[in-house]
């Protein structure tokens, strides 16, 4: 199988580094997905991150998680079995498993701070073993069929 490499560890990379391990759980032939991350996962969610201080509230709701739509069309007869798998790995999933749900609920379901948002990010990030190679991209170039990543350190080479 390829291997999918994704710049950056951010919501994007965790979301779909969590589908493919579900497909991957299912039986489903599916990429490895690597991502290849300057800092950490979420990093740019957190204070340190450069991009926000951590306190500000999340621009949407945190309903969209890492399954959201839950409409997957990728596996005939099984696509509602993927969303269901899924939802492991939603937010509400995340504040069932850190005891904050209910609480969440009673206080309106309000916004979480970019800095949670980073914390259910890396939540997943930790349940699906997410693999990631810390380093900063600096070039990308073709190597025949395959896609060469290049950090100042070393290059970061994708097989498959």
């Amino acid at each position: 199988m390829t291997t999918l490499a994704v710049v950056g560890a951010g919501a994007k990379a965790v979301a779909v580094a969590a589908k493919a391990s579900v497909l991957r759980a299912m039986g489903v032939d599916t990429p490895d997905v690597v991502a290849v991350e300057r800092t950490g996962v979420a990093a740019n969610w957190q204070a340190g991150g450069g991009w926000t201080d951590g306190a500000q509230s999340l621009g949407t709701s945190p309903e969209k998680d890492v399954g959201f739509p839950y409409r997957s069309s990728l596996v005939p007869r099984r696509n509602a079995e993927l969303d269901e798998r899924m939802t492991r790995y939603s937010w509400q999933a995340y504040l069932i498993a850190t005891g904050q749900f209910a609480q969440w609920i009673d206080r309106g379901r309000p916004a979480p701070t970019h800095g949670r948002w980073g914390q259910y990010l890396r939540w997943v990030a930790e349940r699906i073993d997410m693999t990631v190679v810390y380093g900063e991209v600096d070039r990308i170039a073709l190597d025949g069929r395959h896609w060469v990543l290049h950090t100042p350190s070393a290059p970061c080479t994708p097989t498959g």
